[in-house]
């Protein structure tokens, strides 16, 4: 029912839309270059001209970063100063799809810090007390912001460290990273909370995700995170951290509805849309005091990306 594709002809769809919005981006952000300029560009050619090579394909599901993570900030941002020039730098600099990206060069630390934004984004419109970002501290808040985030939960301070390993192989080492960020060298039962961005890992270089519909792609991803959860992490770092959220954002081809022209070979011509399909996993460690934390931010996430 659902599998990866190779990129190819296919789709279409509405953007003009999203090209307004990515505008409307641009515009707050304030910028007159990088990446957050071409995708505009790039989508208007794939529709317009039928230009189809690696940028042209991916960049809808590009820029939907972009656009999800300025709507998520814009009313937030006097809270955090000095945290828009990060947001700026990350979504601005980089190449312009992640398979392009070299550990090597460093060109992957844009997307890195993105997806630290991007994250606490989403937990602060879900209504959990997101006290620092990236190194800003929230208001008038005190004390110093040393992890990816931090949060307040029930007056216990609970740290976040973010990753985006490049491959299954390089997840152990990203963990055992993120593990010793947490711990700050203080020897402790439970350091906090892992999020790792999976985009990477769960999809093939230069496919895109066929599926039926939006809401049983996005079924699929949780799917393999769950599967590379326990392939990977459960047992192994389970009792060492409060949780783990894993996410993914991978574009998607859904199948749409039946147009009432016929095809010249008799058949109706059928209409495909672009997705991006973005999905959060949020695991508890169920032996760790304060475990609980994860299931209050599972709901409050599930819950706001409902109503989104």
């Amino acid at each position: 029912m659902n599998g990866f594709d190779k990129i190819g002809p296919h789709i279409k769809s509405s953007y003009e839309n999203h090209i307004e919005e990515l505008e409307k981006a641009r515009q707050w952000l304030g910028v007159d270059r990088g990446r957050v300029l071409d995708y505009p560009r790039l989508i208007r050619e794939f529709h317009e001209q039928r230009k189809q090579d690696r940028p042209h394909l991916l960049a809808y599901n590009e820029s939907c970063e972009v656009t999800e993570t300025v709507s998520i900030w814009q009313p937030h941002m006097c809270n955090f100063p000095g945290l828009k020039d990060k947001i700026r730098g990350a979504l601005c600099a980089g190449p312009m799809v992640m398979e392009d990206e070299k550990a090597l060069t460093g060109s992957n630390q844009p997307r890195n810090d993105a997806f630290v934004h991007f994250l606490a984004g989403r937990l602060l419109v879900a209504g959990i007390d997101v006290i620092a970002v990236d190194g800003i501290l929230k208001g008038n808040t005190r004390g110093s912001a040393s992890h990816d985030i931090s949060m307040l939960w029930e007056a216990t301070l609970i740290n976040l460290e973010c990753k985006r390993p490049r491959s299954e192989q390089k997840l152990t080492r990203a963990v055992h990273d993120a593990r010793k960020q947490l711990a700050g060298g203080a020897v402790r039962k439970e350091f906090g909370i892992v999020a790792i961005d999976c985009s990477v890992l769960l999809r093939p270089a230069d496919t895109l995700l066929r599926t039926s519909t939006p809401e049983l792609g996005s079924e699929f991803v949780a799917e393999r995170l769950t599967q590379l959860y326990g392939l990977r992490l459960d047992r192994r770092y389970q009792r060492n951290v409060l949780g783990f959220i894993m996410f993914a954002r991978v574009p998607a081809i859904a199948a749409g509805r039946i147009s009432p022209i016929i095809s010249p070979a008799g058949k109706p011509f059928s209409y495909f849309t672009r997705e991006s399909i973005c999905t959060f996993l949020v695991i508890a460690n169920s032996h760790a005091p304060n475990a609980n934390v994860m299931s209050y931010i599972a709901g409050k996430m599930k819950a706001s990306m409902q109503a989104t």
